[in-house]
């Protein structure tokens, strides 16, 4: 009996422990605007966290989760504007295709703007639309309430 007792007491504490890490990662959401974008406007989006990043900055990532033109070139990230971001890289599947977004926050933050310019492209394609979705990753979790960003660009 005495075992048992303290195998559960420590299960408790393991447990209490587990969940008091939960609390203390940094919860971080994303928004973005405008929803509908035409070649040669701007794009911003928002990262939101719910305390500062550490200091030496916070990698997010973004999964893309529907897209109807998976190739890379019509916008550029992280254009000029941008404030509390250093960095934004795609991230690949083994097929060549795009998983994704990275995106490193500076340090100490609790709020940064990423800026992205849509660019002209000449061709006629049609509304082209993605989804990117924030995902759970080292040190944060995404906010399941605003995690996610739907965009529309839009031929000029």
């Amino acid at each position: 009996m005495m075992a048992k007792r303290v195998i559960i007491g420590g299960l408790g504490l393991l447990i209490a422990s587990t969940l008091s890490n939960a609390q203390d990662l940094l919860v971080v959401s994303v928004s973005s605007t405008p929803a509908q974008i035409t070649e040669g406007q701007s794009m911003t989006w928002t990262f939101k966290l719910s305390q500062p990043t550490p200091k030496e900055g916070l990698s997010v990532t973004l999964n893309l989760t529907q897209d109807n033109d998976p190739a890379p070139g019509d916008v550029k990230y992280n254009a000029p504007g941008s404030q509390g971001i250093t960095q934004s890289a795609f991230t690949y599947k083994p097929d060549g295709s795009i998983q994704g977004m990275m995106v490193t926050l500076a340090g100490s933050v609790t709020e940064a703007v990423m800026v992205s310019d849509v660019l002209v492209d000449g061709k006629t394609e049609g509304p082209e639309s993605a989804t990117f979705t924030l995902v759970d990753g080292k040190g944060y979790q995404a906010d399941p309430k605003q995690n996610t960003v739907n965009l529309t660009l839009l031929d000029q």
